[in-house]
């Protein structure tokens, strides 16, 4: 029996105060709720192709090598080959450069805090440790933080920066297990290192690939080697972890990049199968987009993938020297 003729069959006298309720209940489920960190199971994500950016004024991109998006949904493309971050508007116009000019040399990743404050990491070059450069709105360099207070602090190369909504900095290293969680004035705070197995080995720290940190502040830690992803609370306890190692549809092959959206969905970019994969905010499998190729929504060689607060999706696309744009929606299930 449809509900409103179920109620009023039941319940006579409260009916106009229940349909009341019942419809307010239905509004919340309808509307998109932007401070909502847990994925709706009425609802899936609806990927749709937006927009291409090959180029900064007329210049192509020559490798590009992160991508990240500010507070305000401004987009910041790490350009490998011509070691400069280039910033694009809202409305995906060329904003600024950041380069040599500005004090940057040896750009690889890039995070940017509620401030609009621009972290990017510095490889190690010529004998020199790997240290974080920070800019502010004027592009001015405002501080360089360096690396101390942990084992191997000293050789310490990041491949990865996150920053969450207090300003800790949370980066990973290209052959240090886990991740290590600094202030937002470089001094070390901790060390986040899961263990897992592989095959019949013992239990051994993972190698981190990529951060991302959801609105309720827990930190989702991407292993490539063992295509699997590791969910902490903010107190640094382990939740759960999700994912299996794989060439097929529903595993994770090569995963390089990870991002949550507004609604808690996870995005996982898988370099070697060219897509990306999309999970619940539980880790449970729902489906993936892309595949091998050059037009719009093809990929090859997938990393880097950011999510603005207004549900942009960028893909760093490696190979295509792109970044390919989505928007996403949401659809009843």
């Amino acid at each position: 029996m449809p509900i409103k003729p179920l109620i009023k069959k039941l319940c006579p006298t409260l009916y106009i105060p229940l349909l009341i309720l019942y419809v307010v209940a239905l509004c919340n489920h309808c509307l998109p709720n932007p401070n909502n960190a847990f994925a709706d199971p009425l609802y899936a994500p609806d990927i749709k192709y937006k927009a291409t950016v090959e180029d900064f004024e007329g210049r192509k991109i020559e490798l590009p090598a992160g991508i990240c998006f500010d507070f305000y949904g401004e987009m910041y493309i790490l350009d490998g080959g011509s070691r400069t971050v280039l910033t694009f508007s809202k409305s995906l116009l060329p904003s600024a450069r950041i380069s040599k000019e500005h004090g940057l040399f040896t750009p690889s990743h890039t995070a940017v805090n509620r401030d609009g404050e621009i972290y990017i990491v510095e490889s190690s070059e010529k004998g020199k440790a790997s240290f974080v450069s920070v800019f502010n709105l004027n592009l001015k360099k405002i501080k360089t933080i360096t690396f101390k207070g942990f084992k191997g602090a000293e050789g310490f190369v990041p491949n990865a920066i996150e920053i969450d909504k207090d300003k800790r900095i949370y980066l990973a290293g290209y052959t240090r297990p886990g991740i290590v969680v600094l202030e937002a004035d470089g001094n070390f705070i901790a060390e986040i290192s899961p263990e897992d197995t592989f095959g019949l080995n013992e239990a051994a720290p993972v190698i981190i690939r990529d951060i991302a940190i959801d609105n309720d502040g827990k930190i989702f830690l991407l292993s490539e080697e063992m295509g699997s992803v590791y969910v902490y609370s903010k107190e640094h306890d382990l939740l759960f972890k999700f994912g299996k190692k794989g060439g097929v549809a529903g595993a994770l092959s090569r995963p390089r990049g990870i991002a949550i959206d507004q609604r808690g969905y996870i995005y996982i970019t898988d370099y070697m199968r060219h897509c990306v994969n999309i999970y619940d905010s539980d880790g449970t499998y729902l489906t993936e987009f892309g595949g091998k190729g050059t037009g719009h929504g093809w990929f090859n060689y997938p990393q880097s993938i950011a999510i603005s607060r207004d549900n942009l999706m960028a893909v760093m696309d490696f190979l295509n020297k792109r970044v390919e744009l989505f928007q996403i929606y949401y659809k009843n299930l």
